[in-house]
């Protein structure tokens, strides 16, 4: 039985450029199952794309159809802000999306808007210079904390990539010069989608950070570790083109339209198994630079090394360990942090006072001496 016949609900001409984007035919059948079950639910329905309730202005209506989750205001002062501009407003909120999966908080610097008031066209030039200066010195540090290579390094990626730091993390042009199987090159291969031509359908489970911390630093190997990292991306960055490329042919053919929130679906959870790729390799990390009755949060987003931080000091306090030594968590002073402040460690401050541990406070650590 063909396709066609298999899913009689659907257009043909949708099944054919399903079958036509997608890796195999097993993809695009679990494609065709989720839409066809749409389209059966919505076959007595006559409600059509624009009802009575949808905005006014089709592209407000086109990007409430693309991104149901995001509120029709938010998305009308996007539009408003790229001029009325519908593709740069759609690439913006799906770069976004993605950079947001990533946590990278960096998004829209672009786009601030500018200062208002009396004086403002005066002082603009001046404002736009000093803020344009500021901005690149932020995002040329963050890039070489984030990427572990020398200030010069990150600059030269960011110019490379137009001064603009969504536009370099979005297409993962972060990568410094050489391929050495060095330990600093795999870390910064986590922000490269792999080149890979393999056809598999996804890398291999990985498991929550309390599994991997019960289980040992040697659970699996770093190449391991990062074959799923670039297998997990290589996904990722497929899928969000997929996702552009279904909303852009959704303006002008409305067969497509239907299949948008499947591909943003499928957007979500390509980004999530490659986070958790991601959280696998610093968990392995955090193994590695930590003790039995310590814990290195160095070179570890915040969130993770204090969740990380935490089941250990937990499982040391049950097991009344305390009494033979007291526990140690390094945070770092955050001399090199934005702002001269260590968030991973006023994390650890905030937690150890609200779990009542008595600890004592040094420069770059934290010495917990009882629960």
């Amino acid at each position: 039985m063909g396709l066609e016949e298999e899913f009689p609900n659907l257009d043909s001409a949708l099944i054919a450029a399903i079958v036509g984007d997608a890796e195999s035919e097993d993809s695009a059948r679990e494609l065709l199952q989720a839409l066809n079950v749409e389209a059966t639910v919505d076959k007595d329905e006559s409600a059509p794309f624009d009802t009575e309730d949808a905005p006014e202005n089709p592209n407000v209506a086109f990007l409430a159809h693309s991104f149901p989750s995001i509120p029709t205001s938010v998305l009308q002062r996007k539009l408003d802000n790229c001029h009325g501009d519908v593709d740069r407003a759609t690439d913006e909120l799906l770069n976004a999306r993605a950079i947001a999966e990533m946590e990278v908080d960096v998004y829209g610097q672009e786009f601030k808007s500018k200062k208002k008031g009396r004086n403002a066209r005066r002082n603009d030039r001046n404002n736009d210079a000093q803020a344009d200066a500021s901005t690149r010195a932020r995002d040329v540090e963050f890039l070489a904390k984030v990427l572990s290579i020398p200030t010069d390094e990150a600059n030269r990626l960011y110019q490379n990539n137009d001064q603009s730091l969504a536009k370099l993390l979005a297409t993962g042009s972060a990568a410094p010069a050489g391929s050495g199987p060095s330990a600093q090159h795999l870390k910064t291969t986590t922000l490269v989608p792999s080149t890979s031509s393999s056809k598999s359908n996804g890398p291999a489970s990985v498991p929550s950070y309390s599994q991997v911390a019960n289980l040992g630093s040697s659970m699996r190997s770093w190449s391991a570790l990062e074959q799923d990292i670039q297998e997990a991306q290589r996904q990722s960055s497929a899928s969000r083109s997929q996702m552009a490329d279904v909303i852009r042919k959704g303006k002008s053919d409305p067969l497509y339209r239907s299949a948008i929130s499947i591909y943003s679906e499928r957007v979500s959870q390509t980004n999530s198994q490659s986070k958790a790729a991601m959280d696998a390799w610093y968990i392995k990390q955090l193994q590695e630079q930590s003790g039995q009755f310590s814990v290195d949060c160095h070179g570890v987003p915040s969130a993770l090394a204090v969740e990380f931080a935490f089941t250990k000091l937990n499982a040391w306090a049950a097991r009344e360990q305390y009494t033979t030594s007291p526990f140690t968590i390094i945070t770092g002073s955050g001399q090199h942090s934005a702002g001269g402040h260590s968030k991973t460690k006023a994390m650890v401050r905030r937690q150890l006072k609200n779990e009542k541990y008595k600890f004592i406070e040094s420069p770059g650590f934290f010495t917990v001496t009882e629960p």
